[in-house]
């Protein structure tokens, strides 16, 4: 049976993608946010506020953010349930290679390795996958929405209610519109790829009601494990802490991010921190510090992926 390396080549979109401006316009953007903190000085008082964080935290940090994995791969178990050889296994390595991807690639680009990796390991039609991951992240993005409207501080209970009704409702009709263009059931002028997409799309996504439930688990693990350590670090309550880490998530919707979406992050939950009161230099030194957890947590487990004893292969290549 021949062997596929470890570390595989990146596709051609995703080489051409980090050749091009928007990785130059990333590194400049993190040289730029790293001279800012050294220039008035928290990069030093982060540097000692990092090693706050004791071998229990990490621990803590590691163990749920593991958790946390587990629920992800679970759903994409559930999504694609109907492709021989999709085990929970497969699916939790699959998601930690991906998760590293967009935690440390620039612009989110990572996420073009999802239908590779899918493509690699199962052999998934490179459309499929990208379906699916279309599906998943919109659940993803309205399940934090959802959450930052019913659990952000200081919002009256009727104007939390108006706007998750019409999240809800606009959420309800895109799907509907979608899945209709997708089956043929509304006329269109457009052919040849865009059908192909939303005949795609209309196939996808079909155990988004399932998946909901794991979702909505997942995001309220993570978050919660963020909203801890801000807790820890900035010896402020777990609420306002909450909405740090609400912000720093919701920060990830910002097309221009530097690598590893270093200063947005940031930016995200320090904006939300002081919202909330907590000075902007304490907010910043403290998701500076969560950043930097996380993003060992998902290079650690990602690494460990890679160098699992079988390596991913495609369906066609076992025997």
């Amino acid at each position: 049976m021949p062997q596929i390396p470890h570390f595989l080549p990146l596709p051609n979109l995703l080489r051409a993608f980090l050749s091009k401006r928007p990785l130059l316009i990333s590194v400049a953007l993190t040289l730029a946010f790293l001279g800012w903190l050294a220039h008035v000085g928290l990069l030093s008082q982060w540097q000692q506020q990092l090693g706050r964080v004791t071998p229990t935290w990490w621990a803590v940090m590691a163990a749920g953010m593991l958790l946390s994995y587990g629920l992800r791969a679970w759903r994409i178990r559930r999504e694609f349930a109907d492709v021989t050889g999709m085990r929970w296994p497969l699916a939790l390595r699959i998601v930690l290679a991906h998760t590293a991807m967009v935690n440390v690639l620039p612009m989110r680009s990572g996420e073009l390795g999802f239908p590779w990796l899918m493509r690699r390991a199962l052999n998934v039609p490179w459309l499929d996958a990208s379906a699916s991951l279309f599906w998943l992240r919109l659940q993803d993005a309205m399940v934090l929405a959802q959450l930052a409207i019913w659990l952000w501080p200081g919002w009256a209970w009727n104007w939390r209610l108006a706007f998750s009704l019409m999240l809800l409702a606009s959420a309800w009709w895109g799907m509907r519109r979608v899945r209709a263009l997708g089956q043929g059931t509304i006329p269109t002028v457009a052919s040849g790829l865009w059908t192909r997409i939303t005949h795609a799309l209309a196939q996808r996504g079909q155990n988004m009601l399932q998946g909901w439930a794991i979702s909505i688990s997942n995001w309220v693990l993570k978050l919660s494990l963020q909203a801890w350590l801000l807790a820890q670090l900035l010896q402020q309550d777990w609420s306002i802490a909450w909405a740090g880490a609400l912000g720093a998530e919701l920060s990830a919707l910002s097309p221009i991010q530097g690598l590893a979406g270093l200063g947005s992050f940031e930016a995200g939950s320090a904006a939300a921190l002081r919202w909330h009161g907590v000075a902007w230099a304490d907010g910043l030194q403290a998701a500076l510090t969560l950043h930097l957890v996380m993003l060992a947590c998902s290079v650690t487990f990602g690494l460990l992926a890679w160098w699992l004893p079988s390596p991913l292969v495609t369906r066609h290549n076992q025997v």
